[in-house]
């Protein structure tokens, strides 16, 4: 009897097993859509299609490394044309950088997340944003580069990015 028992409650674990292991998908494609939604966090037409605002992308530049305790950083695209910014925070709701003011020596920038007030996850990973700027910010001259409440930063030309790194205080 003890026995029987055993194997009718084996049985059942083994069942109970299959039947969750067949509801399962191996289509990572089906489970990554079913568990995001890209238009929830980014406005309709300011995305492409992971999700970021255009000019957005997770990780860094190729090519750039950063401080292991860097908050952000800034430097010329590869062209001189462009500025990139780093930022670091939530890879489900990043901190990104928009142009509030530049001229010849200055560009000023505002940081906040793809969706103010909104959720973000626990991870610190770094995003970068890529602005276009007026013709007036020379790529050849140094340019101080405001990055929010982060502090600011001296970039002085394509190939030398710089960083904001806490004092540690």
């Amino acid at each position: 009897m003890r026995n029987s028992r055993t194997l009718a409650l084996a049985t059942a674990a083994l069942l109970a097993a299959a039947a969750l292991t067949a509801c399962g998908s191996d289509d990572a494609s089906e489970e990554a859509t079913a568990t995001t939604t890209p238009s929830e966090a980014v406005p309709t037409g300011d995305a492409d299609s992971s999700g970021l605002p255009d000019g957005v992308a997770a990780g860094l530049p190729e090519g750039v490394e950063a401080p292991q305790d860097a908050a952000a950083g800034a430097g010329w695209t590869e062209d001189g044309t462009g500025l990139w910014v780093v930022t670091f925070g939530s890879s489900t709701n990043p901190t990104v950088a928009t142009l509030e003011s530049a001229d010849a020596g200055t560009v000023t920038l505002a940081l906040a997340p793809v969706v103010p007030d909104g959720p973000g996850t626990m991870d610190y990973v770094p995003t970068t944003t890529v602005l276009d700027l007026p013709e007036e910010v020379d790529s050849g001259a140094p340019v101080e580069v405001v990055l929010g409440d982060l502090g600011s930063v001296m970039v002085t030309g394509p190939g030398a990015p710089a960083w904001v790194v806490p004092d540690g205080s």
